[in-house]
């Protein structure tokens, strides 16, 4: 975990660092902050990751599931760059089946397991329309993964984020969706070795400019 810690402080800096040099202020600029709060759903292309270590084999299988999060970004008006530091919640359930090989024949236990995801994440937003009614944007994330209970480490993870913010009128509030990857190194009580799981994140909700 202390790996971890160091891994993601030192992307936290660098994404800083290329954001505060990606527009030099002015006096005229203007910094603006937007604070997005999404409903996501969390699902898994492969769904399962398979593990194995000497007479063990570990097979878990991921269920999609329903969440929440909470990002605030913070641009300058007249830049396409913008940082993004986010919140989210996602209670998880996986179904773990663990066989052991002994002389006498396989033995099979399986373990349904509950936690919640909940990553700290920072992302690098490259605006395409800025100040426009339909404001896309994309870029690079980095994530801090907490994971509720035993049965999952805690990680670090990169990904990317494609987004959009619909604002229908000349008001501060705004329609936003996204839709993330990320790429998450997995270990634990539950898995017999290091492997990692994708996983996509789509979310929806409402935006609000100060």
């Amino acid at each position: 975990m202390e790996r971890a810690r160091v891994r993601i402080t030192a992307g936290f800096a660098l994404v800083a660092a290329v954001f505060l040099g990606s527009a030099p202020a002015s006096p005229q600029s203007l910094l603006t902050s937007t604070v997005r709060v999404q409903g996501v759903w969390m699902s898994f292309p492969d769904r399962a990751v398979d593990t194995a270590v000497a007479r063990s084999q570990t097979h878990v299988e991921f269920d999609s599931a329903a969440g929440a999060m909470v990002g605030v970004e913070i641009r300058e008006e007249a830049s396409r760059w913008g940082l993004e530091v986010g919140a989210e919640s996602v209670p998880l359930a996986a179904t773990a089946t663990n066989t052991m090989y002994f002389g006498s024949g396989p033995t099979v236990a399986v373990e349904h397991v509950h936690f919640r995801f909940q990553p700290l994440t920072a992302a690098l937003d490259f605006h395409l329309r800025p100040g426009r009614t339909v404001d896309l944007f994309f870029g690079p994330t980095l994530s801090l993964i907490s994971f509720s209970g035993n049965a999952v480490d805690n990680t670090d993870a990169i990904g990317a984020v494609f987004g959009l913010d619909v604002a229908p009128g000349s008001g501060p509030w705004a329609f936003t969706a996204s839709a993330r990857y990320l790429q998450i190194p997995l270990r634990g009580r539950i898995l017999d070795n290091r492997t990692h799981i994708d996983a996509f994140l789509v979310g929806a909700g409402l935006a609000y400019r100060f």
